[in-house]
Parts: C-alpha cells; structure tokens; sequence
C-alpha cells in the first residue's frame, strides 16, 4: 500500500509542476492507464508537452484528446499501444508525435491528417503495412516520419522506394533495410 501512495504522490507532484511548466512529465510512473484524476487536477491548465513514455499504457481514451488538445508536443513511447483514437485529430496543434516502442502492427495513417504535424517517431513496434495513398495526401507541415526497426513488408519497401524516387513525398521518411534473412521464406 505504501508504495502505491508514492505513486500516487508522485503524479500529483508531477501535476502541481505540470501547472507551473505547462509540461506534464508522467514518464515511468507505472500506469496503466491515464488516471482520471490528472484531468481535475489540470482542468484550467493548457498543457502544451505531454511525456506519457515508459509506462504500460495499452489504450488512451478519447477525453486525452479532449482535455489536452493544445499540445504541441506527445511522447507515448515505450507503452503497450497498438492503436490511436480517432479523437487524436482534435489535437491540431500537434507538432511532434513519438509513438515508438509500442505495439502497433499498422501505421495510424489518421494522424497524417492532423494539420501541424511535422515529425512522426514510429520507431520499434511492429508496423509492417501502411496506407502509401494517405502517406503521399499527408499534410503538407509533415517533414518526417520515422519507422526504423519495424518489420515492414517488402511490398511496402518497394512502394515508398518508388514514391521516394517520384518525389510524391514532401517529406523524409526513413526505415531500416531489412536484411537479407528477414525476407527468407517470403514469396
């Protein structure tokens, strides 16, 4: 029980900091989920970073994105993520969005409508396949997109090497090379 009232004291300091800074750090605080609580304590607060990193998060309600959609910067990386609500769109201030280390297996191609978004961190989940149709339409603040070390299909691969080469992206999108191996067995 102790240490679950360090916890809880810890968020609330993070909070009364987050009031003063307009940067709310709830980074490795063990949660699980967003505490409901953190909305009262930041009802008249415009929170304009967000660092939510190294926690086991598996899903964001959609009054995250309600409450706090004068963020500019979101850093979710290293939960337990595999998707986005489509009320993430309500944050059109957006500029950067770090979703690496998750578990997502397809790209949320629906943050790629968000107005101000510049720099996508996908790095590290499990995203193999991606809307190129939505990626070559993204907005045009969008300058990068980062899906290092994700286990994208060779199909995939292909399609973003020939719109790279079409100069169809206004942005730089980088990814691993999969190695030889990786592809073995693939027809």
């Amino acid at each position: 029980m102790a240490l679950a009232g360090k916890a809880v004291t810890r968020v609330v300091h993070r909070c009364h900091e987050g009031q003063r800074s307009q940067v709310l750090d709830l980074s490795a605080c063990t949660l699980k989920s967003f505490p409901d609580a953190v909305y009262f304590l930041l009802r008249n607060t415009r929170l304009l970073s967000c660092m939510l990193e190294q926690n086991q998060i598996s899903r964001l309600p959609g009054k995250f994105f309600f409450n706090f959609d004068a963020l500019t910067v979101l850093n979710l990386r290293s939960n337990r993520l595999t998707s986005l609500p489509n009320e993430v769109i309500r944050m059109t201030d957006l500029k950067v969005l770090d979703i690496s280390n998750n578990r997502f297996t397809v790209f949320p191609t629906i943050i790629l409508t968000m107005p101000n978004l510049q720099t996508v961190i996908a790095e590290e989940n499990e995203i193999s396949d991606m809307d190129t149709e939505a990626l070559s339409s993204a907005g045009s603040s969008l300058q990068e997109v980062n899906l290092c070390k994700n286990p994208l299909s060779q199909r995939l691969i292909v399609q973003l090497e020939r719109m790279h080469e079409a100069h169809q992206l206004s942005f730089t999108i980088t990814y691993s090379s999969p190695s030889a191996d990786h592809f073995q067995g693939m027809d």
